[in-house]
């Protein structure tokens, strides 16, 4: 999946603290893929918040949110 991740969605991925673990492994920092809400914020449900901590998923609620570039690339570029 990183070849298909631009270098300019890459480089606004500034606050990364996994060395981009989700690009080389199946590894989900904000777990399970629900939705969009507008056009940057992914909705996901989380089955295991202290697996590894993801500067770039918030908790507002009961949900979480993921703003991470990086993610939101994968995503669009996987069709959600």
């Amino acid at each position: 999946m990183k070849a298909l991740v631009s270098n300019n969605i890459l480089q606004q991925t500034t606050l990364c603290n996994s060395d981009f673990l989700c690009l080389k492994s199946d590894w989900k920092p904000c777990g399970n893929f629900l939705g969009k809400i507008g056009s940057w914020i992914i909705h996901e449900s989380v089955d295991d918040l202290d697996r590894m901590k993801c500067a770039y998923r918030t908790q507002l609620g009961t949900g979480h949110y993921c703003t991470c570039p990086t993610r939101l690339e994968i995503h669009r570029l996987k069709g959600f």
